[in-house]
Formats: C-alpha cells, sequence, structure tokens
C-alpha cells in the first residue's frame, strides 16, 4: 500500500515536475520543479492548518518565491491544495 508521501511523488513525476524531498525540519516535505516553476508541499493527514503554518508557508513565498501547496487523502483520493490567504 501506498503512503500519502509516495503518492504525492508519484503524481507529481506523473504531472511533469522534478521531485526533491526535503530533509530539514523545514515546512515542506517536497519541492517540485518544472519550467522554472517551483513549488512546496507539505503532506498532512488532513487539510487544517493553523494560522501560524500558513504565515510560515506563505513566508515561503514571499521570501524564495516557493509556491505553498499541502496535500492529503479525503476517502482514497489525493487531494493538493494551493496556501493563499485566510478568507475572512
Amino acid at each position: 500500500m501506498e503512503t500519502l508521501e509516495q503518492k504525492v511523488i508519484k503524481k507529481l513525476e506523473e504531472d511533469g515536475f522534478f521531485v526533491v524531498r526535503v530533509e530539514s525540519k523545514g515546512p515542506f516535505n517536497f519541492l517540485a520543479v518544472r519550467r522554472g516553476l517551483v513549488c512546496g508541499i507539505q503532506c498532512r493527514e488532513s487539510r487544517n492548518i493553523s494560522f501560524e503554518e500558513r504565515e510560515q508557508l506563505l513566508d515561503m513565498e514571499t521570501k524564495y518565491g516557493i509556491i505553498p501547496f499541502i496535500a492529503y487523502l479525503a476517502g482514497k483520493s489525493l487531494v493538493t491544495e494551493r496556501i493563499g490567504l485566510k478568507e475572512d
């Protein structure tokens, strides 16, 4: 049985991304690169994300241009969502 991280890597590679696992304790599990586009992916058990985590991910976009995403399973389906500003 594939883990969430294995599913994420497989999907990203199928979509033409070069995927690198991030070994540090940073905000992302993976960096995915395709034609100059750099995405940071954080794997989670659910889509819930704290305000502090959201701010940290958005800070990575502001400072380094890394577009933040979270990936999680909804039932058996892999879901990826771009992290943006929290709606009021």
